[in-house]
C-alpha cells in the first residue's frame, strides 16, 4: 500500500473559497503545509464519519503514528477529504445552491470507511447515511509539533 506521504503528494483536494465554491485542486500537503504567505493553509472540503452501533455507542478511531496531522489522537469514526478526480465522483456543489443529498460525499466517505476499516461499499447505502450540516474550522497541529505548529487542518467539514 501506500505510505503517508504517498497520500500526501498524490490525493488531491477540493480547494474552496469562504462561501464552499471550488477554486481549484491541490495535494494534502499543500493543503495542510502553514507558510507565512499562507499562515491556515488551503481551505479545502473535508467530511467526518460517525458511526454508530446498535445500542447508539459512537466509534472512535485513534489516528495513525504515521499521520502528518494529529498522530495518535483519538477522533471521530471516519474522517478524510472529498478528492479530485475520483470515479464514483466525489465533488459536489456548495451546500446553499442545492437541496441534493452530497452524494459525492458519500462516495468519499464510502471509500475511506473501506480504505481504513474495511467496510466494503456494497454494505453501504444512500440510507446508511445523513447529512448534518458544514463546519468552517482552523485548527494548528500544535499538539504534535508545538506553538509555531508548520501543519495543520483549515476546512469545511
Amino acid at each position: 500500500g501506500m505510505s503517508q506521504d504517498d497520500f500526501m503528494l498524490k490525493d488531491e483536494c477540493i480547494a474552496i473559497n469562504y462561501m464552499d465554491e471550488v477554486v481549484g485542486h491541490d495535494n494534502k500537503y499543500n493543503c495542510h503545509k502553514f507558510l507565512p504567505g499562507q499562515p491556515t493553509g488551503i481551505l479545502h472540503r473535508a467530511f467526518s464519519v460517525m458511526l454508530f452501533d446498535a445500542d447508539g455507542l459512537l466509534l472512535l478511531q485513534q489516528r495513525a503514528a504515521s499521520k502528518v496531522t494529529f498522530p495518535q489522537v483519538w477522533t471521530n469514526t471516519c474522517c478524510s477529504h472529498p478528492l479530485h478526480g475520483q470515479i464514483p465522483e466525489e465533488l459536489d456543489p456548495p451546500r446553499d445552491s442545492t437541496d441534493a443529498e452530497p452524494t459525492g460525499i458519500f462516495n468519499a466517505a464510502k471509500r475511506k470507511l473501506k480504505h481504513e476499516l474495511g467496510i466494503e461499499p456494497s454494505q453501504l447505502d444512500g440510507a446508511t447515511f445523513k447529512y448534518m450540516g458544514r463546519v468552517h474550522y482552523w485548527a494548528a497541529d500544535t499538539r504534535t509539533h508545538g506553538p509555531s505548529s508548520p501543519w495543520g487542518e483549515h476546512e469545511i467539514d
